[in-house]
């Protein structure tokens, strides 16, 4: 069980390294922002749809494999 919890944390960090990388591809600022306020994260998500939905994806199952 352990184990099945450290990989959807990892997972849920890749998403949101990657969600930082596609920030800073957009605009540096972005990814500034992004790194000082994590909330502008959801605002680019909202903003940048196109772009940030696949990161966006691989944290929310890497979630929802943490609550299973």
């Amino acid at each position: 069980m352990l184990a099945l919890m450290l990989f959807a944390l990892l997972i849920v960090v890749v998403g949101g390294l990657w969600l930082l990388v596609e920030m800073f591809r957009t605009s540096i600022w972005w990814g500034i922002l992004g790194l000082l306020l994590p909330p502008v994260q959801l605002l680019f998500v909202l903003v940048h749809w196109s772009r940030a939905w696949r990161p966006l994806l691989l944290q929310l199952l890497a979630f929802g494999l943490l609550l299973f």
